[in-house]
């Protein structure tokens, strides 16, 4: 199976940096748009500085979630999310483990292609 062009370490980075989502807690999404939904692959490159901003705005990302989530009275908490509609706190942080576990998936299949090793 050949991956995706846009299937891309980075760009899972750059999706969990604020890029994916938006509307959380009035955040809006740091890459794509409804022209370029796919903009935070697409314009994933191996640049060092890149691949650095893509860290340093996933690590601005989880600090602001760890706020909101400490500054939340309860998981049950309803915000309207964009492009999903009204979501509990406990419904986006299970889907937040759900794209890591997914986006943790696609890195292991790229790890595979470049040194062959399976079921590691």
């Amino acid at each position: 199976m050949e991956p995706r062009a846009h299937l891309v370490v980075g760009g899972g980075v750059g999706e969990r940096g604020g890029g994916g989502g938006g509307g959380v807690g009035g955040a809006p999404p740091l890459f794509c748009t409804p022209e370029e939904p796919d903009a935070e692959f697409d314009g994933a490159v191996a640049d060092p500085k890149t691949v650095e901003e893509a860290w340093r705005r996933w690590r601005e990302e989880v600090a602001f979630a760890d706020d909101f989530v400490a500054r939340t009275a309860s998981l049950g908490a309803t915000f309207e999310i964009d492009r999903h509609g009204r979501m509990s706190l406990r419904e986006v942080l299970v889907h937040m483990v759900e794209e890591y576990a997914r986006h943790n998936g696609h890195a292991d299949l790229l790890r595979e292609r470049i040194d062959g090793r399976v079921g590691q």
